[in-house]
């Protein structure tokens, strides 16, 4: 791949999720959302049918999302586990599934679109109100949903990050806490994206990993280009584009201090108060 023609450094300013300094070549992740379902009818006979399969494929996420908590429970904690306890809660939601069905039974068309129409529904419901709590709920029945049509659809989960062979900075719209979890640390060296908080899933499975991140960027992702030299502050909230060989050596000063800071409380971590 060639190499992006070189600018000034260019300094963006968003919100410090995940403390660290890291640097390193932008790999912008594709937003991955599945294209709309097409309505497609179905008779009134195989309406049985259509309910089984959208059974069936709750039943599957569900497997599919508790397999994850462990994983994470196990590698992290129950504390970030718990983050998917939300996940969990989506499913099980009466409200969803009984419009679902409803959907479903009265328009007569496959399980997928009754699914899809609804989820997206909720979805944008949810993110209009412009509450974080509740923005961090659509991003839940995002993720949940996307991974209920892929078992209807018989479709593999290409959302998670482990395909990444290359270390980079990670530059995304949003991600996922299901991507934040399949990170590998040393190939996603850093993570930045258009929206979130400090208090998103993403933000706090990144502090738990100790993968820095700056969150709230609005355009990252359609202004930053694959391979580009990018330098992330994860204490400030700050990304740097080509960063000169000045804020290198500052950030390399930092980085050293806070480094030795780490040290000393490592040292003294187990001492009485």
């Amino acid at each position: 791949m060639p190499e992006p023609e070189r600018v000034g450094e260019r300094v963006m300013k968003g919100i410090a999720a995940s403390p660290g300094v890291a640097r390193g070549k932008v790999l912008v992740l594709a937003e991955h959302t599945l294209d709309a379902v097409p309505r497609q009818q179905v008779s009134e006979a195989d309406l049985p049918r259509q309910v089984k399969r959208l059974e069936e494929a709750m039943t599957a996420t569900r497997e599919q999302i508790l397999a994850v908590q462990r994983q994470v429970s196990q590698s992290l904690g129950a504390t970030d586990a718990g983050i998917f306890d939300a996940h969990l809660l989506v499913l099980e939601d009466p409200v969803l599934i009984e419009k679902v069905h409803k959907y479903l039974l009265e328009h007569r068309v496959t399980a997928e679109h009754a699914f899809q129409q609804v989820a997206d529904g909720f979805v944008r419901a949810l993110a209009s109100i412009g509450d974080d709590f509740l923005s961090e709920r659509a991003a839940d029945m995002r993720d949940v949903s996307h991974r209920v049509l892929r078992n209807l659809m018989c479709r593999t989960h290409d959302s998670e990050l482990r395909w990444i062979q290359q270390p980079c900075i990670l530059v995304a719209e949003d991600l996922t806490p299901s991507q934040t979890v399949t990170m590998d640390r040393k190939m996603v060296l850093g993570f930045v994206t258009d929206i979130g908080s400090r208090t998103s899933h993403a933000a706090i499975l990144a502090r738990s990993l100790g993968i820095p991140a700056v969150v709230g960027l609005q355009t990252a992702s359609r202004n930053l280009r694959d391979g580009e030299d990018v330098l992330i502050d994860g204490y400030n909230g700050v990304v740097i584009l080509n960063p000169t060989d000045q804020t290198l050596f500052e950030y390399g000063q930092l980085r050293k201090r806070r480094v030795t800071m780490e040290e000393r409380l490592h040292e003294v971590r187990d001492q009485p108060a």
